[in-house]
């Protein structure tokens, strides 16, 4: 389908009247997640008509009764749960970004493009018709685009996956990010500079046991230092000298001190680069960070969290859980949980594959990692050790996702 485009048209005399239906939509904004989102435009196709309107009121969408049609409609939602648009009463007809992504987990997903030139790029048109003649191939496209994505999903029986679960998702993780986590941006710089005084003192204690001062940072360097310098086993030569990788040290980690520093040292410096120097500019000034959730990156379905990455602050050492402790609820009335399926991908793997071992195991309540390091192991389950369970538990997830015996006996640290 064709659109006829009106330039004169402006888009709240044409259809604040009558918004309501399905409509195909999109907003070119800053996408900014740290203030408010600055909108250059909204485009609009409804019917046969594309509607595009610059410095307009968003509030004529407050509390319109629509069905969205786009690419990446968490975007959208977002860009009006920020501004503070109404949403309740908008829903997902058709996410082009998330149909392609159930297509195809595995694909990067790209900016959509018409005609060679990428949709986003609207701005680099300088006439007002060129941007009109742009949204209008764009909207052409993305109507084909909804039509042939449909019939794919039917083909390989998914569309009641992408209608029931994919499909109302963008809503609700937009409202999430728009509501924000609160940080405490004091004690961030307080625990930035600990762990700065931590990589400063370990960094000493490595030069005093290497007898030289280098740059640790530097897997080159690091490598003369360790395998020509120290003599180290296990040196492998690289392109650009030797592997210095977490593999490789965590191997001489237990033999030799100064190795177990350099992963400290590591461990320190990536907190403070990562949580620290790389949070502090996401902050806005309510004291809040605004993550981007993306349900269409990872192959295994999991969310993906970046700018800042929530979903990696470690966990099991104390300067992980003391960085934990920085995030709040918006007040002393609410608290923040945390919560997991249980072993979620070995039940599901239980249900398809008919194990009867599993399916007993769960069935009883059972620990499943617990069972599978007493056959592993063949010792009686009192006698599991948490070292054999957590063997028996990478050997229980490897299984699902498809880890081959070199992989596995890499992360066992066995033949």
């Amino acid at each position: 389908e064709i659109y006829t485009l009106s330039l004169h048209d402006a888009l709240p005399i044409s259809l604040a009247a009558n918004l309501s239906g399905s409509v195909f939509i999109d907003i070119i904004s800053d996408d900014s997640h740290i203030h408010k989102p600055s909108v250059e435009c909204v485009q609009i196709a409804k019917g046969n008509k594309c509607y595009v309107a610059s410095g307009m009121e968003l509030s004529v969408f407050s509390g319109a009764k629509i069905s969205l049609n786009g690419y990446m409609l968490q975007r959208i939602y977002y860009i009006f749960e920020a501004l503070g648009i109404d949403t309740g009463n908008m829903t997902s007809e058709f996410d082009i970004s998330l149909a392609m992504y159930l297509l195809n987990p595995n694909k990067k997903q790209e900016e959509l493009v018409f005609d060679d030139e990428p949709a986003r790029q609207l701005s680099m048109f300088a006439s007002a018709e060129d941007t009109y003649k742009n949204c209008g191939r764009k909207f052409a496209k993305m109507t084909a685009l909804k039509k042939s994505l449909t019939a794919d999903l039917k083909r390989d029986d998914l569309l009641k996956l992408y209608t029931d679960i994919e499909l109302p998702l963008p809503k609700i993780l937009a409202s999430m990010e728009s509501a924000g986590i609160r940080v405490d941006s004091d004690a961030l710089l307080e625990a930035g500079a600990a762990l700065g005084a931590k990589s400063e003192l370990l960094a000493k204690e490595i030069y005093e046991a290497a007898g030289e001062e280098f740059n640790i940072n530097s897997p080159k360097q690091l490598g003369i230092v360790l395998f020509e310098k120290l003599k180290m086993p296990g040196a492998k030569k690289t392109k650009t000298g030797y592997a210095t990788n977490a593999d490789v040290l965590d191997k001489l980690a237990p033999d030799y001190p100064i190795v177990q520093k350099i992963l400290d040292y590591r461990t320190y410096s990536k907190l403070k680069s990562t949580y620290v120097d790389g949070m502090l500019p996401l902050i806005d000034e309510e004291g809040k960070v605004h993550p981007h959730y993306r349900q269409n990156v990872t192959a295994t379905g999991r969310l993906s969290c970046t700018e800042p990455n929530l979903q990696n602050i470690p966990v099991r050492d104390d300067e992980g859980r003391k960085l934990r402790k920085l995030f709040s609820a918006d007040s002393p009335e609410y608290i923040l949980i945390g919560a997991d399926y249980s072993q979620i991908e070995l039940r599901v793997m239980a249900h398809m594959s008919g194990d009867e071992g599993l399916i007993a195991a769960f069935s009883g309540g059972h620990d499943i990692h617990k069972e599978t390091a007493s056959r592993v192991f063949n010792v009686p389950l009192d006698e599991v050790s948490p070292a054999m369970r957590s063997n028996a538990k990478a050997v229980n997830f490897g299984i699902v996702y498809g880890i081959s015996a070199f992989g596995l006996s890499e992360d066992l640290n066995i033949s």
